[in-house]
C-alpha cells in the first residue's frame, strides 16, 4: 500500500512538472507584423519620396496599428486586431507601429493619441481613427466595419 502511495505522488508530480514545462514553452505568433521607418518606407509609403501625395506600396490593403506598450487600450485593441488579423488573413495586412520607438512615423503620420489606426486601400488615400471603447464586441464591429471599406470591390 506505502508503495502504491509514493508511486502514485511521484507519477502526480511528474504530470504537474511536465504540465509545467509545457505551458511555459508556447510562444504566441503575432499575425500583426510590426514596423519600423525602413519597414514602413518598404511596405506602405515612402514620405520621403512623396512628401506631398500618398503613393501606397503594398499588395494589399493594409490597417497600420500606432500603440504604446503601457497602454491598456492599445491592449485592447490589439487583442481585436489579433482576432481581426486571422480573420482576414491573405486579404488585409496587419501592421503595428511602437510610437515610443518610432518618433518621426508618428510625427509624419500625425498620430495625435493612441491608440491610433490607419486603414489604407490598394487606390486612395488612407483613413484614420482613433480609441477604442471598453466593450469589445463594438471594437471589433467598428474594426471590422472600416477594413471593408478598403477591401477591393
Amino acid at each position: 500500500m506505502k508503495k502504491v502511495l509514493i508511486l502514485s505522488v511521484v507519477i502526480l508530480l511528474s504530470i504537474g512538472l511536465n504540465a509545467q514545462n509545457t505551458s511555459s514553452d508556447t510562444v504566441a505568433i503575432s499575425l500583426i507584423m510590426p514596423l519600423t521607418k525602413t519597414d514602413f518606407i518598404a511596405k506602405v509609403m515612402d514620405y520621403d519620396k512623396n512628401p506631398e501625395t500618398w503613393v501606397y506600396k503594398g499588395r494589399k490593403p493594409c490597417v497600420v496599428f500606432f500603440y504604446s506598450e503601457g497602454s491598456v487600450k492599445c491592449q485592447t485593441a490589439s487583442s481585436v486586431l489579433e482576432e481581426l488579423a486571422l480573420e482576414f488573413q491573405g486579404k488585409v495586412d496587419f501592421y503595428k507601429v511602437n510610437i515610443e520607438k518610432e518618433k518621426e512615423l508618428m510625427y509624419v503620420m500625425e498620430v495625435k493619441s493612441i491608440p491610433s489606426f490607419m486603414y489604407c486601400p490598394i487606390k486612395g488615400n488612407p483613413t484614420k481613427t482613433m480609441g477604442v471603447v471598453s466593450n469589445k464586441k463594438q471594437n471589433k464591429q467598428t474594426f471590422k466595419s472600416e477594413i471593408q471599406k478598403i477591401l477591393p470591390k
